[in-house]
């Protein structure tokens, strides 16, 4: 087995909120991977990331945030984007204002993290497209079946890249069938 980088899996959701649920679902399925240096957290408010962040300063080499995302293609396609030194365009989805499920998010966290100077040498954003987000509901099918691909992709961003590799988009198509 490839060795594991230390790092942080956090994944944002709400499991009332339909497809928003697809962030803890990809956090219990990567939690029963049971990936050696891997901590997986569920976190509800993307302004989280910026206390764990704080409280691994110098411990953690990478973390990978999941999260539902809107307006990026197609419901259950999975998006894997490196951050870079530059700050995230907001068209990179999982997170801004009006991108993402959150008033806050995930990309405010990371420019908050980058300012502060605790964010982890790497960051990985992992972007599930939703279908649908209302309270109570279930999450949607395609969404569901986009789970495991997006497990995988966690599970590989936890591993040694090569440098030409982290800036490279990634979309993972999920049949629909």
């Amino acid at each position: 087995m490839t060795a594991v980088l230390s790092g942080l899996v956090v994944a944002v959701g709400n499991g009332d909120r339909g497809d928003d649920a697809v962030g803890p679902a990809v956090a219990l399925a990567v939690r029963a991977l049971e990936l050696p240096g891997a901590e997986v957290h569920q976190i509800e408010d993307p302004l989280d990331l910026v206390d764990l962040w704080q409280q691994a300063v110098g411990r953690q080499l990478v973390t990978v945030i999941v999260d539902a995302m809107t307006g990026c293609g197609s419901p259950g396609e999975v998006r894997v984007r490196e951050v870079g030194a530059a700050p995230v365009p907001e068209a990179a989805g999982a997170g801004r204002r009006g991108r993402g499920t959150h008033a806050f998010g995930v990309l405010g966290a990371v420019e908050l993290g980058r300012a502060l100077g605790i964010l982890p040498p790497r960051v990985v954003l992992v972007g599930i497209e939703l279908a649908q987000v209302r309270h109570g509901a279930a999450m949607s099918p395609v969404v569901a079946r986009a789970v495991p691909a997006a497990v995988e992709q966690v599970r590989r961003a936890l591993l040694p890249l090569d440098a030409a590799s982290r800036e490279s988009i990634i979309t993972v198509e999920v049949p629909h069938g």
